[in-house]
């Protein structure tokens, strides 16, 4: 990269940018996940809307209004050879850095991070993708890392308050109804496509940043 990001690239930048982005298409991946889970059942479709939902930071982390439609796009079937190609190398590559006491395999999955945006953004084959996403991380895996980090905290704290506000509720009820069962279920379903868009939108903003 020929700018220097040095100075705004930094754990709270991915952790305040990557919420903003993942909270601006909330309701959009909301739409993405319930379509997603309707396609299970159609393995060669589901092919397609999962490499979908993996590279919607594209879009996302150019400011894209994400459309949950967008995930039944004929083009992300078109790369399901090079990405199955891509997980399986990727694969291999952390079972071997977990044989070595786990410390490896962290640094490659941080060095990797990007392959799967790699391939749909750029059409880069497997290899190149990998090559590229190590070349791109270059000297940023340690603030990705803690930038991840605290967003995982973040989600973590969310989903523990969430716990306990239904549990309180429960308590002062005197056990589950209808009402608070229903409530639990759309708390935790919430909750669910909270964590999608925070991950989401943190990797968006990461990859976005080191074009």
């Amino acid at each position: 990269m020929s700018k220097d990001i040095s100075a705004e690239f930094t754990p709270g930048a991915i952790v305040s940018h990557g919420l903003r982005i993942g909270m601006a298409n909330y309701f959009s991946l909301l739409g993405a996940m319930i379509l997603w889970a309707l396609t299970i059942w159609v393995p060669y479709i589901n092919v397609g809307t999962t490499i979908a939902m993996a590279t919607l930071p594209i879009a996302m982390g150019e400011g894209k209004k994400i459309s949950p439609l967008e995930i039944f796009d004929p083009k992300y079937r078109q790369f399901m050879g090079e990405m199955f190609v891509q997980w399986g190398l990727k694969g291999m590559g952390l079972y071997m850095g977990m044989i070595f006491l786990f410390i490896p395999a962290i640094v490659l999955q941080l060095s990797w991070c990007l392959s799967e945006l790699l391939i749909v953004d750029k059409q880069m084959n497997p290899a190149e993708a990998l090559a590229e996403s190590n070349k791109r991380m270059a000297g940023k895996k340690w603030i990705v890392f803690f930038g991840m980090l605290l967003t995982g905290l973040i989600i973590g704290a969310v989903g523990l308050i969430l716990v306990l506000l239904v549990m309180g509720l429960i308590n002062a009820a005197g056990g589950v109804n209808f009402f608070l069962g229903l409530l639990s279920f759309v708390a935790y379903f919430g909750f669910i496509v909270f964590a999608m868009a925070a991950g989401l939108g943190t990797k968006a903003y990461i990859y976005d940043t080191l074009k």
